[in-house]
């Protein structure tokens, strides 16, 4: 195995690289190769080449993700050709698909969806998937393309227990909501460490037509109680939304 022309190495050696790394993650370099009948010096050799793979690859990575963050695309195509790990994290968890989602690059989540080994639920530091982001962010294009995933989990809670759905309600991301509540698997009354559900936050924070869409959907809990005994209709009142208080309280009789 070798470099190609322009001194980048091909997808093979970056798989080989991979594999050798996970055998001697699993029994430690000296065991692994010592089982195969290795000479000490050339043991010695091949984990100074590995530690040269090694950090290349992380070179590798780190260039794939702001080029997911700077939404080009075709930088992206070049470093997945070259090897780079379409899952790879920086050092707050982000993937490249999370920055890509945030940001509202479609043309690169398209291309990244594509990739077969793709983990779209990845998390970061503080559990939060490409779907909570782009949530978040208003992102109505890329949460479609996150929804069609085969394997996206929609209810995936973050380390707060915070779902997508509640990112987008307390944030007034209306179209969002509308896409998400379509979700053959959505549960709308998913309740956070707190206790609080989509329609509690949408209601304290004064979204009045995401509340009415919420208040629509036929599962929804309009009466569910938080970890201090308050319903979305309290919620409402306290935070002077006089109008959304009094729009649950006709719903919920």
């Amino acid at each position: 195995m070798g470099s190609n022309k322009n001194g980048i190495k091909s997808k093979e050696d970056s798989e080989a690289a991979k594999k050798l790394a996970e055998l001697i993650e699993k029994k430690g370099l000296q065991d692994a190769f010592k089982d195969l009948g290795m000479p000490e010096d050339i043991i010695g050799k091949l984990k100074e080449k590995l530690s040269t793979i090694s950090e290349e690859q992380k070179q590798l990575n780190q260039q794939f993700i702001i080029a997911a963050y700077h939404g080009n695309i075709t930088e992206i195509q070049r470093l997945l050709n070259a090897g780079a790990d379409v899952n790879a994290k920086d050092e707050d968890g982000y993937t490249a698909l999370m920055w890509a989602s945030w940001n509202g690059h479609k043309s690169i989540v398209e291309l990244l969806l594509k990739v077969p080994n793709i983990d779209v639920n990845a998390r970061d530091k503080d559990g939060m998937t490409a779907l909570m982001w782009a949530s978040w962010n208003g992102r109505k294009e890329i949460v479609d393309l996150l929804l069609n995933s085969p394997n996206i989990d929609v209810n995936a809670k973050d380390k707060n227990g915070y779902t997508a759905l509640m990112w987008a309600a307390a944030n007034g991301r209306k179209e969002v909501v509308e896409l998400l509540l379509k979700s053959p698997n959505i549960d709308v009354n998913a309740m956070d460490n707190y206790g609080w559900t989509a329609l509690m936050w949408a209601a304290s924070n004064g979204h009045r037509e995401i509340v009415e869409m919420l208040l629509k959907f036929p599962e929804i809990d309009i009466n569910a109680k938080d970890n201090e005994d308050k319903t979305a209709e309290q919620r409402a009142h306290e935070s002077g939304h006089e109008e959304i208080a009094e729009m649950i309280k006709k719903m919920s009789q």
